[in-house]
């Protein structure tokens, strides 16, 4: 069993199951990551 912790409680899976949701996760993250772009200072 894969304990999950959820800030104040955790969930149980599957260690496979769990890993496949997590790499598909990262995975979207990575595809989705949002960017900062950062204003020029003027004056320096």
């Amino acid at each position: 069993a894969a304990f999950v912790g959820k800030g104040k409680t955790f969930q149980i899976w599957k260690p496979e199951v769990f890993k496949k949701m997590h790499d598909e996760m990262r995975d979207r993250v990575l595809k989705n990551r949002p960017t900062l772009v950062l204003p020029k200072r003027s004056g320096s």
